[in-house]
C-alpha cells in the first residue's frame, strides 16, 4: 500500500490560501486609478488580514499536531521501556540504573503534551480563533457573490471581474466550510463517518483549488468594471 504524504493534507495545505493569490494584482487600468500609485489588489485589506492570520493559525496547528504526535509516541516507548526494565530485574539488576533517565524522558512528554492540549494557549486556542476567521469569511463571500451578480447586471455575464469575484468567494466559502468541519471533528459534533461520503472525491488542497479557479496569467479589467466595482464596494460596506 501507498504511503499517504502527510503534507499533502496538512491544516496548512487544507486551509492556507497560496501567498500568488492573496496578492493578486488586477492589472490594466486598475493599477493607474490605486491610492498612491500603487497597484490594485483582487482581495480587499479585511481579506488579506483574515487569510494571512489563517494561514499563520493553520501552521501554527500542524506544528503542535505534530508535537502532541511525538509526545504521545515517546509517552508509549518509555512506559514500556519501564516494563520492560521492571520485567527483568531479578536477571538484570543493573539495568535499573536506566530508570530515572526514562522517568525523564517520560515526564518531558507529558509536559510537551499537556502544553500542546493547554485550552488557553493550545490547539483548542487556535480552533476557536480559526472559528472567528470562517465566520469573518462567510460574510466576505456572501459580499463577493453580492458584488458579482450586481456587476453581471451592469456590465453582463462575461465581466472577467464578476468571474474573480465569484472564484473568490468560493474560495472563502471552501476555507469556511473546511475550519467548520475541522471544529465540529476536534470538540465532537459529529463523527469523521459522517463528514466522508460514500462517493467522496479525492482530498484537493487550497493550493489545488485555487490553480483551477485562477489561471496564471493576471486579467485585464476595464474602466467601467472598476467604475462598477467601487461603487457597489461603497454600498455593501
Amino acid at each position: 500500500m501507498a504511503e499517504v504524504e502527510f503534507e499533502s493534507c496538512s491544516a496548512e495545505a487544507t486551509l492556507a490560501v497560496p501567498l500568488d493569490v492573496v496578492f493578486r494584482v488586477c492589472s490594466g487600468v486598475g493599477q493607474s486609478r490605486s491610492k498612491g500609485g500603487g497597484q490594485n489588489l483582487l482581495f480587499t485589506s479585511s481579506e488579506i488580514t483574515t487569510l494571512l492570520k489563517i494561514e499563520m493559525l493553520s501552521h501554527e496547528l500542524d506544528c503542535l499536531l505534530s508535537l502532541v504526535y511525538d509526545s504521545l509516541e515517546r509517552v508509549h516507548k518509555m512506559k514500556e521501556v519501564q516494563t520492560r526494565i521492571r520485567a527483568v530485574n531479578s536477571v538484570h539488576p543493573y539495568l535499573r540504573a536506566l530508570m530515572p533517565l526514562v522517568h525523564v524522558h517520560r515526564e518531558t512528554a507529558e509536559v510537551a503534551l499537556k502544553h500542546a492540549t493547554n485550552e488557553g494557549f493550545g490547539i483548542k486556542r487556535i480552533l476557536k480563533e480559526l472559528d472567528l476567521c470562517a465566520h469573518d469569511l462567510a460574510k466576505c463571500a456572501e459580499q463577493n457573490l453580492t458584488m458579482a451578480s450586481q456587476i453581471e447586471n451592469f456590465l453582463g455575464s462575461n465581466s472577467a471581474l464578476s468571474r474573480d469575484k465569484r472564484a473568490i468567494a468560493e474560495i472563502e466559502e471552501a476555507v469556511s466550510e473546511r475550519i467548520q468541519n475541522l471544529s465540529d471533528l476536534a470538540f465532537g459534533s459529529v463523527s469523521d463517518r459522517s463528514l466522508i461520503a460514500d462517493n467522496a472525491e479525492p482530498f484537493v488542497s487550497m493550493k489545488e483549488l485555487c490553480e483551477r479557479l485562477f489561471p496564471k496569467t493576471t486579467p485585464e479589467y476595464t474602466e467601467s468594471q472598476f467604475d462598477a466595482a467601487e461603487t457597489l464596494a461603497t454600498m455593501l460596506n
